[in-house]
């Protein structure tokens, strides 16, 4: 995935979201609830991993800059 990030750039991950968004939308279509398919399978939970690539590339990118945060 990090070969694909770096030759499409960020409009990779909104094409990553877009997909994962279709396929819980189409889930929830045919069977009424998406919540075995969220939950249960890797196909489901690739939102959840693209979100943490994008929160790894902003922080990254603070750390650059020298920019600190910290939650407490």
């Amino acid at each position: 995935m990090l070969k694909f990030r770096q030759r499409h750039g960020v409009t990779f991950y909104a094409g990553v979201l877009a997909i994962a968004l279709a396929c819980r939308a189409t889930q929830y279509a045919v069977n009424g609830t998406a919540r075995s398919f969220a939950y249960f399978s890797i196909f489901g939970s690739i939102d959840l991993f693209i979100g943490g690539m994008i929160a790894a590339e902003i922080f990254t990118g603070m750390q650059e800059r020298k920019i600190c945060f910290s939650l407490w």
